[in-house]
């Protein structure tokens, strides 16, 4: 019979290479391999990283709209709190305008009629002086014309002051007939 083939040197040889070259291939394709392992491991750290990221950012932006919406809350409150201050303030400056105002036309008022009063003594003066010596003097009938001019000026005053009151009167009332209809 013939030699087996691991006795014949040829063949030997032979199976001894293409052992060799599987070995290598097996070696190049487990290495590789490996690296190839490697690179996905690291890939997946790195995936692995960046989600741990976008989720520690997902979580500071959450917080941070929460932030936000407490402080947008505040603020609403704050808002509301200034709203009726000011407008405790509007109704009391109305208010103070009004007593001014009224005081102001009575002072005025009383000024005229003073002026009045002190326009029919100087006449009287006059008129006595007149009877007694002739002439009154410069300064008396200066006087006189000055207080009438003050009248006139007084019934101007008092004349715009009472339109200007009108007016506010009117706008108060249209706009208390807008907010019951609304």
């Amino acid at each position: 019979m013939g030699l087996l083939f691991w006795q014949n040197p040829i063949i030997s040889l032979a199976i001894i290479a293409a052992v060799q070259v599987l070995l290598l291939a097996m070696k190049d394709y487990f290495t590789e391999g490996r690296a190839v392992r490697l690179r996905l491991k690291e890939k997946a750290e790195e995936l692995r990283l960046r989600m741990a990221e976008k989720e520690a950012d997902w979580k500071r932006q959450d917080e941070v709209a929460e932030r936000v919406d407490e402080v947008a809350r505040l603020a609403s409150a704050a808002d509301l709190r200034v709203q009726s201050q000011l407008k405790a303030l509007d109704e009391q400056g109305k208010k103070i305008h009004i007593l001014v105002n009224s005081d102001m036309t009575a002072a005025r008022t009383a000024e005229r009629d003073a002026m009045a009063l002190l326009v029919i003594a100087l006449k009287s003066q006059v008129a006595a002086i007149l009877k007694i010596q002739g002439p009154a003097p410069k300064e008396l009938t200066d006087q006189i014309e000055y207080a009438e001019g003050r009248i006139v000026e007084l019934n101007q005053i008092l004349a715009d002051r009472l339109a200007a009151q009108g007016k506010v009167d009117a706008e108060a009332q249209e706009k208390k007939q807008k907010a019951g209809s609304a």
